[in-house]
């Protein structure tokens, strides 16, 4: 849910880290990231201005796939099932296998 609560709150009140947070890792995806990863099972989906999209592992930041679609993307990809879905700004939507990046269809 977008906010975490349906106030918006950008807190979730069964988490309870405070700052001073410290970083777990970081990762360069060379190009500029506009919008949100989504998480979840472990891995961080997200997707660059260029196109590209990541799967990253959230214990260690490493690169478990990658797809250019070499389309600027116009928002976070979403989740459904094993899916990946994104679409562009050119209104291309493309259907992605979460466990590979495979383009199912688009």
């Amino acid at each position: 849910m977008y906010g975490a609560t349906p106030e918006r709150a950008q807190t979730h009140p069964s988490i309870r880290i405070r700052p001073p947070f410290k970083v777990a890792w970081s990762r360069g995806l060379g190009s500029l990231i506009e919008f949100p990863a989504v998480v979840s099972e472990g891995v961080a989906y997200i997707a660059n201005y260029r196109g590209t999209v990541y799967a990253l592992s959230m214990r260690n930041g490493n690169v478990a796939w990658r797809r250019p679609l070499r389309q600027k993307m116009a928002a976070s990809v979403a989740i459904h099932g094993d899916k990946l879905v994104v679409h562009t700004m050119r209104g291309r939507v493309w259907v992605l296998r979460r466990s590979n990046g495979k383009v199912l269809w688009s």
